[in-house]
């Protein structure tokens, strides 16, 4: 099978596993979108060839990943129940925007990530939630914006 992406349309089932047999099985899988779900945690195997994740409005709470050297584009928009990000070994990952409920966001030898920034909603501009930012071994990091 020459599968290169999945997207989980109407789900209400949670947590999604995506457990190494899986990745075994669909080794060309390069997009997964499980956006607009019920999902509160997707796991993947360390070093999958995933390009594209899709999280968008889902109900996870921790976002943790490691080991992802094809991951380029993370999207978490709308994930107001999002309170912790780990983030590291992910070389291609190229920018992170988070969403106003996290409380620790850690990056760590993301080699290629450019900017980091908040996405706010209502009038207020800030974090509040905000208590930890961690940054190592980002040598392209340019943009932080978590204030506006």
């Amino acid at each position: 099978m020459d599968l290169h992406g999945v997207t989980l349309l109407d789900s209400n089932s949670s947590p999604v596993y995506i457990p190494l047999t899986v990745a075994q099985a669909l080794p060309n899988l390069e997009e997964l979108d499980v956006s607009d779900s019920t999902f509160s945690e997707v796991q993947l195997s360390s070093s999958s060839v995933l390009r594209k994740l899709n999280l968008s409005n889902t109900n996870i709470r921790t976002l943790t990943y490691s080991n992802q050297p094809m991951l380029e584009e993370l999207i978490i928009d709308g994930c107001t129940s999002l309170e912790t990000i780990s983030l590291s070994d992910c070389p291609k990952l190229r920018s992170i925007t988070v969403p106003s409920s996290v409380k620790t966001i850690f990056l760590g030898n993301c080699e290629s990530i450019e900017s980091l920034r908040a996405s706010y909603t209502g009038s207020s501009r800030i974090i509040s939630n905000l208590s930890s930012v961690t940054v190592t071994a980002c040598p392209g990091l340019k943009i932080v914006d978590l204030q506006g």
